[in-house]
């Protein structure tokens, strides 16, 4: 590609009214290994690929022009059927972060680069076990742009750098997913009018509507937003699968975009401050760890015991061990001296030689035993 900056077919005014709406934050999404893609599949049919020229292409020509950078933007020129239909590594050959302009792949240059993905619809997706993520590249882009590694068999590692607040259109819907089916705070209702929980069949059907005290809190802060309605909706599969918490899966879906926000009354760990950030807290619980006291023994053995506690039972029986084998050495060695010592005096009492002294101290030594 080249840059449309040198390109004089391409008029300033155009340049700059492109760069304010196709800006593009690259960057979008890095994924871990994945396996090899023998062709361009349109993915899995749980997720399959979908067509977005219609909505890129807005300048009705051969490329679509994606910014980077800050006040004056540098542009680069993708096809018009970037993530379309089909699982590429769309991004393998494309400035600025994976390829020269003559495209030349960088070195090094990020894992994202040689990924399989493609644009994919956020709601079927959402039934299915595969990632979706919001789009970063067009985000003026109307609908919003979601896309998916997993549904091209490329395994995904969350990737949340370049996210951005961006300015709200007023009259636009705000999407709010829900963890879970919690009375009183937001919970729906069966046809008969008892009151439903969990994450059951019901939970992930949008038509019924929701209830309880977190909706009512929400939709009273509405009259302070731009917003024209809430939309509120269940987790995707897919953050459900990858973590244990109903909880922390509605903390993935607002980092990866699939929701704009999630409201309850969640404990905040370090797990989902890594993930996004929380508002001020609404309220705290404080928590007490209550354990058993152990019953005291009084008795005369627990008392006497009580002297042995110091050490372990192990090291008690190998002083014993101790002291027993040193006083048998002890014992031998006074054995052996006594008859030793009576032989030598004798032998000097009689005036015999020191030969003969050995054989009568040998002789008594071995009397002893």
């Amino acid at each position: 590609g080249h840059n449309p900056h040198t390109d004089p077919a391409l008029p300033a005014r155009t340049r700059r009214r492109q760069a304010r709406v196709m800006l593009a934050l690259f960057g979008a999404a890095i994924a871990e290994d994945a396996g090899t893609v023998a062709q361009d599949p349109a993915g899995d049919p749980t997720c399959p690929c979908i067509d977005v020229r219609m909505i890129l292409d807005s300048n009705q020509s051969e490329f679509l022009y994606a910014a980077r950078g800050g006040k004056d933007p540098d542009l680069y020129r993708y096809p018009n059927d970037y993530g379309s239909s089909l699982c590429r590594a769309w991004d393998e050959a494309l400035e600025p972060s994976c390829a020269h302009a003559d495209g030349r792949p960088l070195q090094p240059r990020p894992e994202f680069c040689t990924k399989a993905w493609c644009y994919v619809d956020r709601e079927v997706c959402k039934e299915s076990v595969h990632d979706v993520e919001h789009s970063l590249f067009f985000p003026t882009a109307s609908p919003l742009l979601f896309f998916s590694h997993g549904t091209c068999g490329s395994s995904v590692s969350p990737y949340y750098a370049n996210r951005t607040l961006v300015t709200v259109e007023p009259g636009s819907t705000l999407e709010i997913v829900l963890p879970s089916m919690t009375h009183p705070r937001h919970f729906k209702r069966y046809p008969d009018g008892t009151v439903a929980s969990g994450a059951g069949p019901l939970y992930r059907n949008d038509s019924v509507p929701w209830e309880g005290s977190m909706i009512e809190y929400a939709q009273a802060l509405r009259n302070t937003t731009p917003y024209a309605a809430f939309k509120f909706t269940h987790t995707s599969l897919y953050s459900r699968a990858r973590y244990g918490s109903s909880w922390t899966a509605a903390v993935n879906d607002v980092a990866t975009g699939v929701s704009s926000v999630s409201t309850s009354d969640f404990w905040v760990t370090a797990e989902r401050t890594a993930l996004v950030q929380f508002t001020s807290s609404i309220g705290s619980d404080r928590m007490m760890l209550w354990a058993k006291r152990p019953k005291k023994k009084t008795g005369f053995w627990a008392r006497a015991s009580k002297v042995f506690e110091p050490l372990h039972w192990s090291v008690w029986l190998m002083c014993a061990m101790v002291a027993f084998v040193i006083a048998c050495l002890l014992n031998l060695v006074f054995t052996v001296e006594s008859p030793a010592r009576r032989a030598i005096k004798e032998a000097r009492s009689k005036k015999i030689t020191w030969a003969e002294a050995l054989v009568v101290v040998g002789n008594r030594i071995l009397h002893s035993f």
